[in-house]
């Protein structure tokens, strides 16, 4: 807030003075002032706002809103089939952060409403970016319903423009690379900076090897996009036409708009348009039905030279090992976009709560290989045949993806790596996964976090920790408005669940008893019973019978919903 008059900005250095001191009611005061003699200054409003609001003075909250409305601050009325998309955007924007900041009050469905009214205009507006930026905004923050809203809005425009410009049977699909209009949406270069993003190219071509997906021919425009792993882009080459020509690529880029398979928002699966997380798994689903193997495998060569570099390490050849991947500080993701700072904080875990599991692990003669950054965290233990891969020499984008495809099972958190092992038929023990409804699409051994309000011992049900908004939403400022926080899992669920899956995988698994395969169900239930849009996110990972055991009352209410 620059360039306001003298008097204005000394009310605002007061105003700053006094919140640094501690002192909510003079900054407000000093506040109001400040906008009494600038009323048309919508961050300035907006700011004065924000402090009512965490004053519990609703009342004028809701006035100031109503004010800027009526001077055309904050809205716009009803658009006209001309009217500013980006105006629209930014709107939208203002209201996400004004819903946020108010989820404890009795202005957050007022709020909310005027949020997705917004974000709803903009996507109406024709364009695809605005479409789905909304949705992925609103799904951010838990409007599941309304999200997939705008994701259908978006998919209707990209049909109708197929319709429009002649392209039924053009015969071309198209995927990330440089043409995507996924860029804007994420404020990152391209989709392919993210590995587990890449991963998806395995269930795709799965659905289109099925039957499930719109036919033509798979084409990724590849020219000037950064590639966070191209040995591992390249796995997938045999079924997607990457293609480099800068002429070729001039030709098609004005096709791919209405022709993109977009796998990170809405996808039409048989003919429906499926919210992307539920197609995935619908897709696996049939996939396994079928009995059909793995996409990928490496090649004789790759193996050996994989081999080669491991013995560095220690393991040796006829030795097991298991890859683990613990997300923390080490990965970050700068961006001057306030939709996605912080977004990956509660992701993040301790590796110290893995340390039992890696014990049993290397006291069954296993090795254990913990992936990531270089910059990752120091494991502050040592243990036989555990090995820091991670700032080891051999790190690579080779090994990465050598090592994930040939070890026994992989134990991750909510990162991209985790879609590098199932592609190659490896299970996985997926922990501290997160947000509370969300699964993984996989067939794999899954745990929650779970969820508490600040200042009690007691985790919420997932009855009362599957809704809306909280359940269902990505941001870390959401929970904290609210006074909520996510839980880690504890070292014995790690332990235990990890100890299921070497028993899995050895034959000696057991079936449920009538009590978990209960819980399992109700567990399975919540999306159909909360009325989650196509079923949530995943369906075919699945619960532990140690945390269906110990957690038994949490799932307590469900029945009632």
């Amino acid at each position: 807030m620059t360039n306001f008059p003298a008097p204005v900005a000394q009310l605002i250095d007061q105003a700053q003075a006094h919140l640094n001191a501690g002192r909510l009611a003079p900054a407000i005061e000093a506040l109001r002032q400040a906008v009494v003699q600038v009323p048309a200054n919508a961050n300035l409003r907006t700011v004065l706002i924000n402090f009512l609001i965490q004053n519990q003075a609703y009342d004028e909250a809701l006035e100031h809103i109503e004010a800027g409305s009526r001077i055309g601050l904050f809205d716009d009325g009803e658009p006209a089939p001309d009217s500013d998309p980006d105006r629209l955007y930014r709107l939208g924007l203002r209201y996400r952060h004004l819903y946020v900041d108010a989820l404890a009050s009795p202005l957050a469905g007022a709020l909310r409403e005027r949020c997705a009214r917004y974000w709803r205009w903009a996507a109406q507006s024709g364009r695809l970016d605005l479409a789905y930026l909304a949705g992925v905004t609103l799904m951010e923050l838990g409007l599941s319903d309304e999200g997939h809203e705008m994701f259908i809005i978006g998919e209707n425009i990209r049909d109708q423009r197929v319709k429009d410009e002649g392209l039924e049977n053009v015969g071309l699909r198209f995927i990330m690379g440089d043409s995507s209009i996924s860029s804007g949406i994420y404020n990152v270069p391209n989709l392919l900076t993210s590995i587990g993003i890449i991963g998806t190219l395995d269930i795709y071509i799965k659905g289109r090897e099925l039957g499930m997906l719109p036919p033509g021919r798979a084409v990724m425009l590849l020219d000037k996009s950064e590639v966070v792993n191209r040995y591992w882009l390249d796995r997938f080459a045999p079924f997607i036409d990457i293609i480099t020509d800068k002429d070729e690529i001039a030709r098609l880029t004005p096709l791919s708009p209405p022709l993109e398979d977009f796998l990170t928002a809405t996808m039409r699966v048989n003919g429906k348009h499926v919210w992307n997380n539920h197609a995935f798994a619908q897709i696996l689903r049939c996939w396994e039905d079928e009995g059909r193997k793995p996409l990928l495998t490496l090649p004789d060569e790759d193996l050996a030279e994989g081999w080669r570099q491991l013995q560095t390490l220690g393991p040796k050849p006829g030795d097991w090992y298991v890859c683990l991947h613990v997300r923390d500080d080490g990965f970050k993701r700068e961006t001057a976009d306030p939709l996605n700072k912080g977004l990956t904080n509660t992701n993040n875990a301790d590796i110290a709560t893995y340390r039992q599991a890696i014990e049993h692990i290397t006291s069954l003669g296993g090795w254990v290989l913990r992936m990531g950054a270089p910059e990752s965290a120091p494991i502050p233990f040592q243990v036989d045949r555990l090995v820091d891969y991670a700032k080891s020499p051999v790190r690579s984008q080779f090994m990465d993806v050598f090592l994930c495809g040939t070890c026994r099972f992989y134990i991750g958190t909510s990162s991209g790596l985790a879609h590098v092992p199932p592609c190659f038929g490896v299970k996985g023990v997926l922990t501290n996964w997160t947000p509370p409804y969300a699964r993984p699409v996989y067939n794999n051994l899954f745990l929650p976090k779970l969820m508490r309000w600040q200042g009690q011992d007691r985790p919420m049900t997932f009855a009362e920790s599957w809704r809306k908004p909280h359940g269902q939403c990505f941001r870390p400022e959401v929970y904290n408005t609210l006074g909520m926080e996510l839980v880690n899992n504890d070292s014995q669920d790690i332990a235990d669940a990890v100890a299921e899956m070497i028993d899995r995988l050895a034959g000696k698994g057991r079936p449920d008893t009538p009590e978990e395969a209960r819980r399992r169900q109700l567990y399975n239930s919540l999306p159909e019973r909360l009325g989650i849009p196509d079923g949530g996110f995943g369906a075919n990972s699945f619960l532990p019978q140690s945390f269906l055991n110990k957690y038994a009352d949490l799932f307590e209410g469900i029945e009632d919903l």
